[in-house]
């Protein structure tokens, strides 16, 4: 089997959409009914017609089932092929809708990105263990550095998708090493 980048656009596109919501970026309205459109698309798949559907309708000597079957059976393969290329040109449509509303998307992405850095800064200030914080009866300061490492992965995987789909990184400073 042959690799069909066409085929992969568009579960790319879907795979980027879901990214995004995952990293908790709100999909733009114009990009979510891309996204829309290519599910619809995907749902109404033509179905391979049962070769027993116009047996049946022979024998019931039924002409409009005979017709509407023999129809189905020799349009099918023209039909798959027609879907395929919808969907890949949906698939199109989804990354072109990313890249049209990066703007946004990058903003949103370097709000949440600031917002993980301050955190994990935060918690790269308190100073102590987790275990010398909790047995201290600091038990937000130990959450808060317990989070710290959470909050600098998300900065890590929303400028590794920026990366990945808008060309660069986000800008924003980096979050401070623990015990720097």
């Amino acid at each position: 089997m042959t690799y069909n980048s066409d085929a992969a656009g568009a579960v790319r596109a879907k795979r980027s959409v879901g990214q995004l919501t995952d990293l908790g970026v709100k999909i733009p309205a114009a990009v979510q009914n891309k996204v829309d459109q290519l599910a619809k698309l995907e749902a109404a798949a033509p179905r391979q017609p049962s070769a027993h559907t116009l047996i049946d309708a022979t024998i019931a000597q039924d002409q409009k089932a005979i017709d509407a079957a023999a129809l189905a059976e020799v349009t099918f393969e023209a039909r798959r092929t027609a879907h395929f290329a919808a969907i890949s040109a949906a698939g199109r449509a989804v990354s072109d809708a990313i890249r049209a509303a990066r703007h946004t998307i990058a903003r949103d992405l370097t709000r949440l990105a600031r917002q993980h850095a301050e955190a994990a800064d935060a918690a790269n200030q308190i100073d102590g263990t987790l275990e010398g914080l909790v047995q201290a009866g600091r038990f937000d300061d130990a959450a808060t550095k317990a989070a710290g490492p959470s909050h600098a992965a998300a900065v890590e995987r929303l400028q590794s998708w920026a990366v990945s789909h808008l060309g660069g990184p986000l800008d924003i400073p980096e979050p401070a090493e623990a015990g720097a």
